[in-house]
């Protein structure tokens, strides 16, 4: 109660708002038209999204208090439905902190004029979601309920990502996810959540083709 009097407070009189609630308002930083993205900062860049896939609009919320993110999705969906879901996310740490990004590109993906870290993932965003409820996965799910679109439990992900920035307190990740389902797998044959044997090497080689298929790097 003591800091929800403070914060009102702190409104009436005129005071600034605390950093992590100006910057992760949920105005969105960045725009789209005509199925292309634009991104005028962190990073600058335009990517164009396959026309089957529907541009539904964005989230912008802080991360476990020291980050922001930003995400645009789009999705094609049948009677409902997510067969595609494709996600932009932006996300820097806030000014409170001096946090960076310390992880390397180990397997590189060229988007663009930037190398990309890609990998696959298969996962149960349902478990995900109840063990993390504010997590990007959790309000992901609950965005696409609030449009009417249910999103499976079992999903197989192609994931791009780089650090932007020289002082690297900025990441922009591109996501791409389909149901397991149709596959004849679970997520259960993952128990590290990439492929291990000859099969699913090849399914997860396909989900990229199709990720890279789905979306354009614009000069």
């Amino acid at each position: 109660m003591v800091g929800c009097t403070l914060f009102l407070v702190s409104l009436v009189s005129g005071l600034a708002v605390p950093d992590s609630l100006t910057e992760c308002s949920s105005v969105a930083r960045r725009s789209v038209a005509d199925n292309v993205l634009t991104s005028r900062e962190d990073p600058p860049i335009r990517v164009r999204v396959d026309r089957a896939l529907s541009y539904l609009g964005h989230l912008r919320f802080p991360l476990k208090g020291t980050a922001c993110v930003e995400r645009h999705f789009f999705a094609r969906a049948e009677n409902g439905r997510v067969r595609q879901l494709f996600i932009f996310q932006f996300e820097g740490f806030l000014d409170d902190n001096s946090k960076v990004y310390r992880w390397t590109v180990r397997n590189p993906h060229r988007l663009g004029a930037e190398d990309y870290h890609f990998n696959t993932w298969f996962f149960d965003s349902a478990r995900l979601n109840a063990a993390e409820p504010d997590s990007e996965s959790a309000k992901t799910d609950a965005f696409l309920r609030s449009n009417g679109l249910h999103l499976d439990a079992e999903l197989m992900m192609a994931r791009f990502a780089r650090i932007v920035g020289e002082d690297k307190r900025h990441e922009f990740i591109l996501f791409y996810m389909e149901p397991l389902k149709e596959t004849g797998m679970r997520v259960a044959d993952f128990p590290d959540g990439g492929p291990s044997n000859s099969s699913q090497k090849e399914l997860a080689a396909k989900l990229k083709e199709r990720a890279v298929a789905s979306f354009e790097v614009l000069p």
